[in-house]
């Protein structure tokens, strides 16, 4: 992924505030809990899909949310595309999602596109899952 970043649409599924600190390079913002996911689609990715066919990978801080904005977003393009083949092979899961990420010491930016180590755990249980040298302190309660 790193070697050729624009031939991938990078998506990440997780908060605002997770995404404040860190995020992939380049990724763009498609919080899983909104409403207007499948508009946002509408909106942006069928620009891009018909530009250019790139590769899509969505992920979050562990890969369960990505998978779920993964599976909508296949089955979204098969219904208006009617591409089942084309686009099941090119929307993936990062594998391990930002925690495994973090853990190979691979680049994150902040929302200040400096670089960032540290990763919003989400969650308690998730919080459970990080290093402390990734983990952000955060106001809310995790």
């Amino acid at each position: 992924m790193e070697d050729k970043p624009g031939e991938l649409l990078l998506l990440d599924t997780r908060s605002l505030a997770e995404f404040e600190v860190s995020h992939l390079p380049e990724a763009i913002l498609v919080p899983p809990e909104t409403d207007a996911v499948k508009e946002s689609f509408k909106a942006w990715l069928k620009q891009e899909y018909e530009k250019c066919h790139r590769h899509i990978v969505c992920y979050c801080t562990v890969g369960y949310r990505s998978s779920m904005t993964a599976q909508l977003l296949n089955d979204y393009l098969c219904c208006e595309t009617n591409q089942n083949f084309i686009t099941s092979s090119m929307i993936y899961n990062l594998q391990g999602g930002l925690v495994k990420w973090a853990s190979e010491k691979r680049w994150m930016i902040d929302q200040y596109n400096k670089p960032s180590s540290k990763i919003h755990p989400y969650n308690e249980v998730w919080a459970k899952l990080l290093e402390p040298e990734f983990k952000v302190e955060t106001k809310e309660k995790v």
